[in-house]
This record gives structure tokens, sequence and C-alpha cells, in this order.
């Protein structure tokens, strides 16, 4: 690889970064990135792909690019009904951009002079180490999130440069922009996989989180099915029996829906409802469940009595009018205080 800055045309990208090795297709439809592209292919069919800090920035100068990006060759170039062209890319290798010449015209695109910069590896058991623990956890994290076909895990296993691992896994990630250009900026390898590392760890851990997640809601809408089928099925039954209208329960839920109180209040009432409707009708509790809800119903959750509480008045009044009764009088004073 050259040691010297060359002059190359110039491609902005919105929201992706490319690594050395990688081959994508690209869509372009920028005016200036258009003209860039068409330059490179009546060169050498090279192209400079620096990334941009905002994806947003319509035309972006100097100062809206980072220092580092790829030098990529064009492989196959299509013209697209609307104007723009696909192309697809592969990365050759890491770049820093030394000045960027700005297109003072649209029908210009923008020029960098970029300098190549090799990998610096040090032939040491610690890269080999993390070699195989990048390979290991990128397995789990494919294993775990599902988002990339466990096939690709076939291209690591015989691949023994540690630098092209790195960055082979890195563009699989679902990191952020700004942590995909530090590794493209960790000229030393050691640096590039440890960094690597501590994303990818944190990629599993974030979809061992998505995992359980989805499980607890999948596991939520199951049960809320459940119990609507086994609902409709009681519904009918009652209707077999010539019990026409909703049942005692369902009076319930509909008084409970309407009462202003807190979840916790309103958990604990469901729990009540579900059991006394577990009841059988014949059952001696089936009484004693049904005042204990309507009780429940029955409170001013959503009011509050503002009168201030004094303990000494309190235990005045009781020892006036309550005579004994002393663990009573006990107990409602520790409930009050």
């Amino acid at each position: 690889m050259e040691t010297k800055p060359r002059l190359m045309p110039l491609l902005p990208l919105r929201g992706m970064l490319v690594f050395p090795g990688m081959i994508i297709n690209l869509d372009v439809g920028r005016e200036r990135s258009i003209h860039a592209v068409e330059a490179a292919m009546t060169s050498d069919k090279q192209i400079l792909m620096v990334s941009q800090k905002e994806a947003v920035t319509m035309e972006p100068g100097q100062k809206d690019l980072f220092k580092y990006g790829v030098i990529a060759e064009i492989k196959q170039l299509l013209k697209l009904p609307s104007g723009a062209l696909r192309i697809l890319v592969e990365g050759l290798a890491r770049a820093k951009v030394e000045t960027i010449i700005e297109a003072p015209a649209v029908d210009t695109y923008f020029q960098a002079n970029a300098l190549p910069m090799d990998s610096v590896v040090s032939e040491d058991n610690e890269v080999e180490a993390l070699r195989r623990m990048l390979i290991e956890t990128f397995e789990q994290w494919i294993i775990a999130s599902k988002k990339v076909n466990s096939e690709v895990l076939l291209t690591f296993k015989d691949q023994t440069d540690p630098g092209r691992v790195a960055d082979m896994i890195a563009g699989y990630l679902s990191i952020n922009i700004e942590e995909k250009e530090q590794l493209l900026e960790a000229v030393d390898v050691k640096e590039r996989m440890n960094k690597l590392y501590t994303y990818l760890c944190k990629e599993l851990e974030i979809a061992g989180l998505e995992k359980n997640i989805s499980q607890q809601v999948r596991k939520q809408i199951e049960q809320n099915q459940k119990e609507y089928y086994l609902r409709e099925q009681m519904r009918a039954i009652r209707q077999e029996l010539g019990e026409d209208g909703e049942s005692q329960a369902d009076e319930y839920r509909n008084q409970a829906d309407e009462l202003i109180c807190s979840d916790e209040v309103r958990e604990k009432i469901e729990q009540e409802i579900k059991r006394f409707e577990a009841l059988p009708a014949n059952s001696s509790e089936t009484s004693v469940s049904q005042d204990y809800i309507e009780n429940l119903l029955a409170l001013p959750w959503d009011k509050m009595d503002e009168t201030p509480l004094d303990l000494a008045e309190a235990e005045a009044v009781l020892e006036e009018d309550h005579y004994g009764l002393q663990k009573v009088k006990e107990r409602i004073l520790e409930f009050l205080a």
C-alpha cells in the first residue's frame, strides 16, 4: 500500500460506514456524489468514502466529515431510472483524510488528499486470545440477536488475520456511527480489538435483554388471550343455562374499571375477583369474598382526609370513650402513627 497522500474523488456517506474488506451495495443520489463516482470510473475505479457526522446534512463540508475513511474499489455500477446510481464497492484500506478540496459548483465533486494507513499488528499471544474471544462472543451474539445468518461464521473460522477479523465483525454490529469511526481510526490492531470486544459485549447484553423482554411480552399476550377465551366460554355456558346478562364477577370488573385508584389497589381487586370467580356457587366463602370485594369497591380511594393526626388527642379520646381494651387502643395508635 502506498504511504503518500493520494488525490481522489470523495464520496460522503450518510448514516453508515464501510470497513476494509466489506463488499456492499450503495445507492448514490446526490449530484456531487454522482459526479465523484463517474470521475472514479474514468480513472482507476477507486474512490474515498468518508462518513458524515450527521446523516441529515444534505451538503456536507470538511467540518461535517470524519477524519478517517476507506479507499474502496467500485466493482459494479448500475444507473437507476430515477437518475441515481447503484454501485457495488469493496473496501480496500483505511485512509486518513489530510485535506479536502470542496466542490465550488453543483456539477463538480469533492476531492481529498488521502493517506493510506496500514494496520499495526503485534504478533503475541494476547492478540491471538483477543481474536478467539471476538469470534466466540460474535457467535453468541448471532445466536442471541438472530440479526445475521449463522453461515457468516464460516468465513471467520479460517481467517487468521486479527485485523481483518475485527473489521469483519465491526461491519455486522448495530453500533452507532461514532463508535464505528473509533474502530476505523484504530490503526493499532490490539487497540481496535479491545474496543470492539467492549462494544460486542454490550451488544450481546442488549440482545439478551431484548430476548427476555420479547418473551415476557409474548407470555403476557398469551395469558390475556387465555383469560379472554375462558371468559367467553363462561359467558356461553351461562347463556346455555339461561343465565342472561353479565356475571357478578363481570359487574365487579366494570366497577373496578371506573374506580380511581392506584395500580396496586386495582391489581389487588382483580385478584379478589378472580378468587371469587373460581369459588363454587354454594361455597361458604362466596359471601365473604363478595362482601370483601364490595367493600373494596366502595372505599373512596381517590379522596384524602386532610384532618391532621394528633396522636396525643387520639389517645385522650380513646381513654375517655372506651374503658379498658388497652391492647386494642395500642394497636389503633400504632396504625395512626
